[in-house]
């Protein structure tokens, strides 16, 4: 049943479904649930009722990730003993987004028939989930599952895109705190004159604009994990309140004037190197100790080549369910092409460009044309030695445009040499013309 086009109106809606759908979403088997713009539930069939004992579910990261995205999801619910399958989508009305619903589904996996009763099961590792067979990797990966089963902080360190959050996930979902909330917090999005109101929270009256009280992310994550991403970029003056917290395990909200018990377990990551921050002054070592009781390390996609093609794989195929697209086969061409890039941006840009890729492909094969021209050109001159000239050609031999040379060109040359004018230098331009074709192809020093 696919309701998800319902013609909600902002003031009606709530009458709309309970009037002319309550009795349908009533007898049906699975849990429905909707919310609006602001993440209100404004509806729950009585299926998901009985799933969450006549509350809402707070520690469903779907319906979170879905109103942020305002796109499809789906994905697994832990709560309590119970595993859910859950599908959220968007709810549309005049091509404006009015909320989202989500369909939960009880799954079978995470309970056990012993004659009337159901037994949880053990439940299968987070872990064994995680696509990846290069020994360093697997390393980390079991070195961050002891970590999960003892209340201590953990600290991430790795490149961007190596997959910090993802581990930080299945650290919670290993603990004890499994059916608490996973609140993420990205220190270096948000502004430096807010960061204090977001993770601590605010009375109201606290300062110009606070006209109602704030919870704030340590609050939002008592009982369960808070993740703290890119916390190099932490601020030092927060820094100082961030340590006092761990220590007294209480705190204050802006304004507020009585202390509130927390009980949350941090995971931080960074891909700075906080070493050398602290040598310079711009970030605390009492608050390095404390946030790296255990450090866990993600080797760079470079250096875990093996696990390439196991990740193109499966990417490929989630990708192609996503958008509803047939891919029958990927090409071993593409495998060798993609094992041997640099991939800078790591999974999350391997994941970028097969996405790309699998979108805008002409058949149900994804083959080497398919990959961005930037990637698939530079494996056609690896692997042709025998083609000695200056000119790459793709794989069929042929030139490509007058303008993609020029843009791959002016595109490495300011990688390469760092800046305009030692771009222009090196290819015999002035400063100028290089700053101007870069703002053509909107690329930037």
């Amino acid at each position: 049943m696919n309701i998800s086009r319902l013609p909600m109106n902002p003031v009606k809606e709530i009458d709309f479904v309970s009037e002319y759908y309550a009795s349908i979403l009533d007898a049906v088997d699975q849990g429905v649930c909707i919310i609006d713009t602001e993440g209100q539930e404004v509806y729950a069939n009585e299926q998901y009722k009985r799933y969450f004992n006549y509350g809402r579910n707070r520690f469903d990261e779907l319906l979170n990730r879905g109103l942020r995205k305002k796109a499809s999801l789906s994905g697994d619910v832990r709560h309590g003993d119970k595993l859910f399958h859950v599908q959220v989508n968007p709810i549309m009305a005049e091509k404006q987004f009015k909320g989202l619903i989500g369909i939960y589904q009880l799954s079978e996996e995470g309970l056990l028939d012993i004659g009337q009763q159901k037994m949880p099961l053990v439940k299968k590792n987070p872990f064994e989930t995680i696509i990846g067979e290069d020994p360093v990797f697997v390393e980390a990966l079991l070195k961050a599952e002891k970590g999960a089963k003892r209340h201590i902080t953990v600290m991430i360190r790795g490149e961007s895109g190596t997959g910090k959050e993802m581990i930080a996930k299945e650290i919670h979902h290993s603990s004890k705190r499994m059916t608490g909330p996973f609140v993420a917090v990205n220190c270096a999005a948000i502004p430096e004159n807010l960061i204090e109101s977001e993770l601590f929270g605010h009375e109201k009256g606290a300062f110009t604009g606070a006209h109602q009280k704030k919870v704030g992310k340590f609050e939002m994550a008592n009982g369960g994990t808070l993740f703290l991403d890119e916390i190099g970029d932490l601020p030092m003056q927060l820094q100082v309140k961030l340590l006092r917290v761990l220590q007294e395990r209480e705190l204050y909200r802006v304004g507020g004037v009585s202390t509130i018990p927390i009980d949350v377990r941090i995971v931080a990551a960074t891909h700075k190197n906080l070493e050398a921050m602290i040598e310079e002054g711009s970030f605390r070592e009492d608050l390095y100790y404390r946030l790296n009781v255990i450090q866990i390390e993600l080797p760079p996609l470079r250096e875990r080549r093996s696990d390439i093609p196991l990740l193109v794989r499966y990417f490929a195929d989630q990708l192609a369910m996503k958008h509803g697209i047939e891919l029958s086969h990927v090409e071993e061409e593409v495998i060798e092409c993609m094992s041997n890039h640099g991939w800078r941006g790591n999974i999350r840009e391997l994941k970028n460009v097969l996405e790309q890729s699998i979108v805008l492909m002409e058949s149900d094969t994804l083959t080497l044309d398919d990959l961005p021209k930037d990637i698939s050109k530079r494996y056609y001159s690896a692997s042709n030695p025998q083609h000695q000239g200056l000119i790459n050609y793709n794989d069929m031999g042929q030139l490509a445009t007058m303008e993609e040379y020029e843009m791959e060109i002016i595109q490495h040359a300011i990688s390469k040499y760092g800046s305009f004018n030692r771009a222009g230098k090196q290819l015999g331009l002035t400063h100028k013309t290089v700053a101007s074709k870069a703002r053509k192809y909107n690329f930037t020093e």
